[in-house]
C-alpha cells in the first residue's frame, strides 16, 4: 500500500517517508497527536484513511505494513527480518532485534558457562537431541564437502586437526557458511580458537 503523501490536516501534509519516521518516533497515537498539536481523533481518522488494515490504535502496525520494526533495546528502526520469529507474538516476531538478543546471549553464556554446557550436554543424550546432532554432522560434511576446491591440500589439512591442541577448535576463518561471504575448506582458511572463542564466533566474519 503506496501514498505519495499522508494529508494529516490542511496544514499537516507529510511524504509517506516522513510519516514512516513519525511512527517511529512515537508509540501511541496520543503521543503524535500531542507532538503535532491535534486531537487523538484526527490521528485516528488519518490511521484509517490510509491504513485501513492496521489494528487499532498502535502505530507500530503502521510500520508492520512496511516490513519494518522498532526494537525495544536499542530503539532502532530495521527490517522485520532482522527480528527472529516469534509464533506466540501478535507482530509474528520477537520486540528486541536479533543483534540485541544475541548481546543477551552473550552476556547469559558468560555468567553461566557450566550451566549452559550442562543443559547442552543432557540434551545431545536425549532422541531429540541425538537427532539434531546426526542432522547438523550430515549437513555439516555436506556443506565442507561443497567448499572444499580441487586443489585443496587434503593431507595438510589433515595433519591440522591432528594436532590441534586440547581444549581447542579447528575454526574457519572466513566461515563455511557465513551471512556475508563463504570461504573454502583449505589449510589457509583454518585456525584454532577456543571452544568459547569458537561458539561465540559463530557463523560471524570480521575482515
Amino acid at each position: 500500500m503506496i501514498h505519495e503523501f499522508i494529508e494529516i490536516t490542511e496544514e499537516l501534509i507529510f511524504t509517506e517517508d516522513e510519516f514512516i519516521d513519525l511512527c517511529a518516533d512515537f508509540s501511541t497515537q496520543k503521543e503524535l497527536a500531542v507532538e503535532l498539536g491535534v486531537s487523538s481523533t484526527t490521528i485516528s481518522r488519518c490511521l484509517k484513511k490510509y491504513y485501513p488494515d492496521r489494528r487499532k490504535g498502535w502505530l507500530k502496525t503502521v510500520l508492520e505494513l512496511y516490513d519494518l520494526a522498532k526494537c525495544t533495546k536499542c530503539f532502532i528502526v530495521k527490517n522485520r527480518e532482522d527480528f527472529y520469529i516469534a509464533k506466540k507474538e501478535a507482530s509474528g516476531r520477537e520486540s528486541s532485534c536479533a543483534e540485541c538478543n544475541r548481546g543477551r546471549w552473550d552476556t547469559y553464556y558468560e555468567e553461566n558457562t557450566e550451566q549452559v554446557r550442562e543443559a547442552g550436554r543432557a540434551y545431545g543424550k536425549t532422541e531429540n537431541g541425538r537427532r539434531v546432532r546426526v542432522a547438523g554432522g550430515a549437513k555439516y560434511r555436506a556443506n565442507k564437502a561443497n567448499r572444499t576446491p580441487v586443489w585443496a591440500d587434503l593431507e595438510a589439512i589433515k595433519e591440522f586437526y591432528i594436532n590441534c591442541p586440547e581444549g581447542f577448535h579447528v575454526d574457519h576463518i572466513i566461515p563455511l557458511r557465513g551471512k556475508l561471504v563463504s570461504g573454502f575448506h583449505t589449510l589457509d582458511n583454518l585456525q584454532y580458537l577456543t571452544a568459547y572463542d569458537n561458539m561465540s564466533k559463530s557463523n560471524k566474519y570480521k575482515a
